[in-house]
């Protein structure tokens, strides 16, 4: 509700019948909650290939050291 539809913490506190501190302290205990499964699953996928390295990265710091 409160990324996808905009609500603040009140709003959503009247639609679920919680004060605003509560639903302050359950979006906390969510996030961090994500955010420990996210790593969960981040540390059993395989690793991702290396990212490839433009041609061009490092030669706008020679033009800048060289000006």
């Amino acid at each position: 509700l409160k990324y996808v539809d905009g609500r603040t913490n009140a709003e959503i506190g009247r639609m679920m019948g919680r004060t605003e501190g509560a639903v302050k302290a359950l979006h906390h205990r969510t996030l961090r909650e994500l955010q420990e499964r996210l790593a969960e699953v981040q540390d059993d996928a395989p690793p991702s290939p290396p990212l490839a390295r433009s041609r061009r990265s490092g030669s706008s710091r020679q033009r800048k050291g060289r000006a």
